[in-house]
């Protein structure tokens, strides 16, 4: 069979044929093979910005329906006002937003059912599982069986056997199994803690509270997901200290001006002409001592291409994850932001340092600027590459300069005594404002942000992977070969042997 190219109309499309699929499954009480839909529609909604809503109510629903044909959900009537339920539906450390909340509550000597889906879920999380271990009052469950409704079930009669009082739900964007488990909670106060705040996600109608961590998604909830502002906190979060010690720069730093930036690679490469890159080469040819690291996940392969074809091997260097992250940060003098996407944590952390912070704003997308991040009236970051240039070059040149822009953001409420007193009034029972916190409207170009996504360079790739993983056990064999050859035309010489396992497992439909 022939493979479409991934442009929107085929993403509406796809979207749009398995959301029917997944409604005529349900029709004929085929339930694990509609909420398998339902995941692949919620992926697609996720990875590519095509939902305008950035939520879809019907399948939200429809999830709930599949939930309650295979079991109904009783009334917690006894619960203990000192018991929360934290759900996540992954754990990383030092990502996300686990800890922040998870500190807290071991502070304040809550008891805690701490609950993970699936084992495998909890790879990149051995610090936050050492933290649980080490204490009495968290007990952690992670859900045994693999079929979705059996493990919905399973984590649910977990929630009703502890008896909270309060939830707070950490979901993945298309986290069908967290989504139904709490949908018919009801009887305790559900609070959703929105970590995915630019994409669309499932968690509207399984949630009595959501909190937002920054003006952009305030703003997208009001105006596209339609959630009612006085349901809505607005709770700015802290960087998680790592506690490993600095592991150094692989170059003598002795007399340079270090800059720095970090983020998934992905997020660099959504510019496939690299501008932001080439921004720094000039910065890197007008100033000798000037000495730029890069560190991040993903695949490397086009950001040393670029290293190696403009012979910056000294000047710009790719450090790859860095464990250290936290005493990383102390040890630079100028944080870039990553360009065209940006993200929330490493500016935070950056702030954290005192340190002198730079990059280009863009309301076109979901990255907007940092004066919106962190509601800033003394400072407003350059919108173009000329003025990011001249504003960079200006850092470098200039110990003064550093300190200056560095002073502007003390305000910031990112900052662990700001979040922990939020949370405690959200804990008190705070009710949210009834009149919206900001006046102005969200500035978001929709096509702009869906094209940046389709320009990435593995954008089909991830694509097809993605389909043939989820719908496995749902699509013919004939398509699923399809896939499989197509997949494995389009990466052979990078295929990792773990997806090559995985892209064999899906085709066999295990």
């Amino acid at each position: 069979m022939k493979l479409l190219p991934i442009n929107k109309d085929t993403l509406i499309n796809e979207y749009s044929f398995y959301k029917k699929k997944s409604f005529k499954f349900y029709e004929k009480r085929y339930l694990s093979k509609s909420l398998k839909c339902i995941e692949y529609c919620g992926s697609i909604a996720w990875f590519f910005p095509i939902i305008e809503q950035f939520c879809d109510v019907e399948l939200e629903a429809l999830i709930g329906n599949i939930k309650n044909a295979n079991h109904s959900t009783p009334d917690i009537t006894d619960a203990n006002v000192n018991r929360i339920v934290f759900y996540n539906s992954q754990i990383v450390d030092s990502g996300a937003l686990h800890e922040q909340y998870l500190n807290y509550f071991i502070e304040k000597k809550y008891e805690v059912l701490f609950i993970v889906p699936d084992l495998k879920n909890t790879r990149l999380g051995e610090g936050i599982l050492k933290t649980i271990d080490k204490n009495p009052l968290i007990t952690l469950f992670v859900a045994g069986c693999k079929d979705p409704l059996k493990k919905i079930q399973a984590i649910e009669n977990e929630i009703l056997r502890y008896c909270p009082q309060k939830a707070f739900i950490h979901l993945t964007p298309y986290d069908i199994v967290g989504f139904a488990c709490f949908y018919f909670l009801t009887s305790i106060k559900r609070y959703y803690i929105v970590h995915n705040d630019h994409t669309f996600w499932f968690g509207k109608t399984c949630s009595d509270y959501f909190i937002e961590f920054r003006k952009f998604g305030y703003l997208l909830a009001v105006e596209r997901r339609g959630i009612d502002c006085s349901k809505i906190y607005h709770l700015p979060y802290y960087p998680i200290k790592q506690n490993i010690p600095f592991k150094g720069f692989p170059v003598d730093i002795q007399g340079k001006v270090i800059g720095f930036s970090g983020a998934n690679l992905y997020k660099y490469y959504l510019d496939p002409e690299l501008e932001y890159f080439h921004a720094i080469k000039e910065l890197i040819l007008r100033n000798n001592n000037f000495i730029f690291f890069l560190a991040g996940w993903g695949d490397p392969e086009i950001v040393e291409k670029f290293i190696t074809e403009n012979n910056l091997y000294d000047r710009f260097i790719f450090l790859g994850k860095r464990n250290d992250f936290y005493e990383l940060m102390g040890n630079i003098d100028i944080l870039f932001e990553s360009y065209p996407l940006k993200g929330g944590l490493v500016v935070v952390y950056g702030v954290e340092h005192h340190k002198a912070i730079t990059g280009i704003g863009d309301n076109r997308n979901a990255s907007g600027c940092l004066e919106d991040f962190f509601d800033l009236t003394a400072y407003s970051q350059p919108q173009n590459f000329e003025d990011f240039i001249t504003e960079a070059d200006h850092l470098i040149k200039s110990e003064a300069a550093r300190r200056s822009n560095a002073a502007k953001f003390k305000s910031s409420k990112y900052n662990k005594s700001d979040f922990e007193s939020g949370l405690s009034l959200i804990l008190e029972g705070a009710i949210p404002s009834e009149d919206p916190i900001y006046e102005e409207s969200l500035k978001l170009d929709d096509e702009y942000y869906l094209n940046e996504y389709l320009k990435l360079p593995n954008t089909e790739f991830e694509f097809y992977y993605m389909k043939l993983f989820v719908l496995k056990a749902i699509i013919p064999l004939k398509e699923r070969i399809s896939l499989f050859l197509h997949l494995f035309k389009l990466k052979p010489s990078t295929m990792k042997k773990r997806i090559l396992r995985h892209m064999i497992l899906a085709l066999l439909g295990t």
